[in-house]
């Protein structure tokens, strides 16, 4: 339970970082995506004063597959396709 709302902790940020990365570095793999928006998310955190402690690592990840997951089965990321405004 406890990774659990760890996890919905970290959503909220993974949905608003995932598209921005997205957005900033289509043309990269994902895995690269994924390592950059982890980093804003840590960036951010770390301007706010705050750390993300090693036990939460794992749960900003899953909050980060989950909003990626979540904006591919919605169609909001097409693959082969740059996202923005249009």
């Amino acid at each position: 339970m406890k990774a659990f709302l760890s996890i919905l902790r970290f959503l909220p940020a993974a949905m608003a970082v995932v598209p921005a990365v997205e957005a900033a570095f289509h043309g990269e793999p994902g895995a690269t995506k994924a390592a950059i928006a982890f980093q804003a998310i840590a960036g951010c955190a770390k301007a706010a004063g705050q750390v993300i402690p090693e036990e939460h690592v794992q749960a900003v990840s899953t909050a980060i597959q989950v909003a990626v997951a979540a904006l591919n089965n919605s169609g909001v990321f097409t693959h082969g396709e740059a996202t923005g405004a249009k």
